[in-house]
């Protein structure tokens, strides 16, 4: 008995209904990935003896105030020269662009009193950047009370690349991580919902500065809930194309 043949020029190929759906979901998370690295920054606008407060105001235009707490070698809200150079130290494929301004929190260290930064309301993964943490010779360590990553070092005002060391020395007893400077600068992040962040700075050195900078808020459905990551959410996508492909030398 003679079959009818298919009209192969009528019915799509199952890999281009695949490459398609491949497609727009790629297109549909492009949006998502790049506002995630818009970086708002803080424009720090006020300060006491052993305090200082400032304004994140976030891309979709939602401000944040970030308030820090202890002690203090001085402080910088009204521009001047920026130190915050050279812009690639900072950079990474999280951070899209370097602190703005010359504002930061300025810090000297050597005692076990607490550093406490916190944002009402909380922040989704926020980002520090830091500059002059130590010197080429002298160590000073930021001992966090939250794990952190690093995600860019490199040089600064004062020092060139090969000059400048900046490193994730691992978990200590503050339940965190440390971060150990040697004229160090760069920027580091703290993944999830953020309220507050703490460390000490149990080694002297006058000076090295911080800011604070931030993508979006946080909200409650995302508390110890990580971002999944780009591939797992194609990864129906490329499994459903396995298996056409699979069901198609069958036939």
């Amino acid at each position: 008995m003679a079959f009818p043949r298919l009209d192969r020029s009528r019915a799509p190929h199952p890999w281009r209904v695949g490459g398609r759906l491949l497609f727009l979901t790629l297109l549909l998370l492009t949006p998502r990935l790049a506002a995630a690295n818009t970086i708002g920054w803080t424009d720090w606008t006020g300060h006491g003896s052993d305090w200082m407060v400032g304004l994140l105001t976030l891309a979709d235009g939602r401000a944040v105030e970030v308030r820090y707490e202890g002690e203090l070698d001085g402080s910088r809200i009204d521009g001047g020269v920026s130190f915050w150079i050279p812009e690639s130290t900072y950079l990474s494929a999280t951070v899209d662009h370097g602190p703005p301004t010359a504002d930061m929190v300025i810090l000297a260290g050597g005692d076990e009193s607490r550093h406490t930064l916190t944002f009402t309301p909380p922040l989704l993964d926020p980002v520090v950047a830091v500059v002059s943490v130590g010197r080429p010779n002298v160590l000073v360590e930021y001992e966090f009370d939250h794990p952190f990553t690093l995600l860019s070092s490199g040089g600064d005002y004062w020092s060139t690349a090969e000059e400048s060391r900046l490193l994730d020395g691992g978990p200590n007893t503050m339940g965190g991580d440390t971060l150990q400077g040697w004229e160090g600068s760069g920027t580091l992040q703290f993944a999830g919902v953020v309220g507050e962040i703490s460390w000490t700075v149990p080694l002297k050195e006058h000076w090295h500065g911080l800011t604070v900078g931030a993508a979006e808020v946080g909200t409650a459905q995302q508390v110890g809930v990580p971002e999944p990551p780009a591939f797992a959410l194609c990864l129906p996508v490329l499994v459903g194309l396995v298996a056409l492909r699979s069901r198609t030398r069958r036939g």
